[in-house]
C-alpha cells in the first residue's frame, strides 16, 4: 500500500513538471513568432526586445502632431536639419537630418532619430555604436528650416570616433572680425537696440552712446 502511495504521488509530481515545460515550450515558441528577438528562458532580455517591438510598432502607427509639421520648411527631399547640441556644457556635436516621422519619434520615446539620405533609412543613434543620444529638449528655428536638438551624449557623437564631428573635421582658415568701437557698448539679447554702424555715422555714434550710458547710469 505504501509503494502504491509512492508511486502515485511521483506520477502526480512527473505529470506537473511535464505541463510546466510543454507551457515554457508554448510560451517561448509564441514569443519567437510575434518577436524575432525573442530568447527563450531569459525573462529580462525578452521584455526588453518586447519593448523595443511596442516602439516600432508605435513609430509606425502614428503620425507628427500636425501643428508642429505645419511649421516645418522641408527641403525638396522632405527633410530638415537637425543640430545636436551637449545640453550642459552647450558643445555641438553634429548636424543631422529628419523627415516628419523621425521627428516625432525624437520628440516622443526620448531618443534621437534620423533619416540617413545614404542608406534611404532611420537610424536611431546609438542602436549599433552604443552612443545613444537622450533627449532633453528640442527647439524650432523662426524659419521652420533647422531644429536645434539638446541631447546627454553617451560616448562620442562622430562615427570616428571623436566627440564631436566638428573636432573630428577641424578649423578652416578664417579672417577674424571684431567689433567696431560703437558696438563694444551695444549690449547683447532681447531687447537691445541695434547695433551702431560707426563707419557710417563716424565718431558721433560713439559720443551719442556714451551719452545715453551716462544718462542711465545718473
Amino acid at each position: 500500500m505504501k509503494f502504491s502511495n509512492t508511486h502515485h504521488r511521483a506520477d502526480i509530481a512527473w505529470r506537473a513538471l511535464a505541463r510546466r515545460v510543454s507551457y515554457r515550450k508554448q510560451k517561448d515558441h509564441h514569443g519567437s513568432e510575434t518577436n524575432p528577438e525573442y530568447k527563450p528562458g531569459r525573462a529580462a532580455e525578452n521584455r526588453s526586445a518586447q519593448k523595443e517591438q511596442s516602439v516600432s510598432d508605435m513609430s509606425n502607427e502614428q503620425e507628427l502632431d500636425p501643428r508642429i509639421a505645419s511649421r516645418l520648411k522641408r527641403d525638396s527631399q522632405g527633410l530638415v536639419a537637425a543640430v545636436v547640441q551637449q545640453y550642459d556644457s552647450g558643445r555641438v556635436l553634429m548636424v543631422g537630418y529628419m523627415n516628419d516621422e523621425a521627428l516625432r519619434r525624437t520628440l516622443t520615446t526620448g531618443r534621437v532619430t534620423f533619416w540617413s539620405r545614404s542608406r534611404q533609412e532611420y537610424w536611431r543613434k546609438g542602436d549599433t555604436s552604443g552612443h545613444a543620444q537622450y533627449v532633453k529638449s528640442v527647439s524650432i528655428d523662426c524659419d521652420g528650416d533647422a531644429l536645434l536638438v539638446e541631447v546627454d551624449q553617451v560616448g562620442s557623437a562622430c562615427h570616428t570616433g571623436d566627440y564631436s564631428c566638428f573636432d573630428a573635421g577641424g578649423e578652416l582658415p578664417a579672417v577674424v572680425g571684431h567689433r567696431t568701437a560703437a558696438q563694444e557698448l551695444v549690449p547683447n539679447g532681447p531687447g537691445a537696440p541695434q547695433p551702431v554702424n560707426a563707419a557710417a555715422s563716424g565718431i558721433d555714434a560713439l559720443d551719442d552712446t556714451k551719452q545715453t550710458i551716462k544718462a542711465k547710469e545718473g
